[in-house]
């Protein structure tokens, strides 16, 4: 199965002095890896394959959360939600051919999440849309999964490198501290990733501004490839900061709704 996709989604905004530097990087991931070998994961799914009318099957706590193209053929799939216990949720999809796959995910009990569904949305560059899960969530940082369908099984997706002192994971944060964000784009034929982390600078009258690191990252066909990344220093009080904080990606909230 072929590892491009056109669907469209938001561009983020590039600096002048990188495009050159990018579209030669892109134009390499454009062709994209056409064998069937599955995204990274970081752990095992429980997947079926006998099909069902309903897209919650037998789980009895179940909620249809959305419908998506996760698998990348172009028609819509059904995806729901079943808390199973306090912490202990499965997330079921039916696509659109009748089978199903299935992922158990444990979510943080030390801050009770009602519900972990965040939306559905383009992230790599592979066919169908992944699903972003809240499965921890601090006074201002929140820790998401991201699952991706392939071969018949939902597993997840790995974020591209965090940088040196930066959270491991899917992580975004918003506060006075810094912010940590992901923005989904294209340019030209191939999928990007904008990961935009920031940190605040004190000096001896208080707080002075934040110090910003873009970096901007292609789908290599099975994997994340560094393109280019760029630095910005903000003032304090400049408007323009935590503009890329959160999720920027179409069909996902920037910040989770609990």
């Amino acid at each position: 199965m072929p590892h491009c996709r056109t669907a469209a989604v938001p561009r983020q905004t590039l600096a002048s002095g990188m495009v050159v530097a990018v579209l030669a990087v892109l134009m390499s991931l454009a062709a994209c890896d056409s064998s069937d070998e599955p995204h990274q994961t970081t752990a095992p799914a429980t997947n079926g394959t006998a099909g069902s009318s309903s897209v919650c099957g037998a789980m009895a706590r179940c909620t249809p959360a959305a419908t998506a193209d996760v698998d990348g053929d172009g028609a819509d799939d059904e995806i729901a939600l079943g808390q199973v216990n306090t912490g202990r949720w499965l997330l079921r999809v039916l696509v659109a051919d009748g089978s199903a796959a299935e992922y158990p995910f444990d979510t943080a009990t030390s801050a009770p999440i009602t519900s972990p569904w965040h939306g559905a949305a383009v992230v790599d560059g592979a066919p169908g849309a992944e699903i972003a899960l809240l499965t921890d969530l601090g006074a201002h940082t929140m820790w998401f999964t991201v699952l991706t369908y392939r071969d018949g099984q939902l597993t997840e997706l790995g974020p591209p490198p965090a940088e040196a002192g930066q959270a491991e994971g899917w992580v975004v944060d918003s506060a006075d501290s810094g912010w940590l964000g992901y923005t989904c784009g294209r340019s030209g034929p191939a999928s990007t990733l904008l990961v935009t982390s920031a940190r605040r600078i004190d000096g001896p009258s208080g707080a002075e501004g934040y110090d910003e690191t873009s970096v901007l990252f292609g789908w290599a066909g099975s994997g994340w490839q560094e393109i280019s990344r760029e630095t910005r220093a903000y003032g304090h009080a400049d408007p323009d900061t935590h503009r890329l904080a959160g999720w920027n990606c179409e069909g996902l909230p920037r910040f989770a709704r609990e």
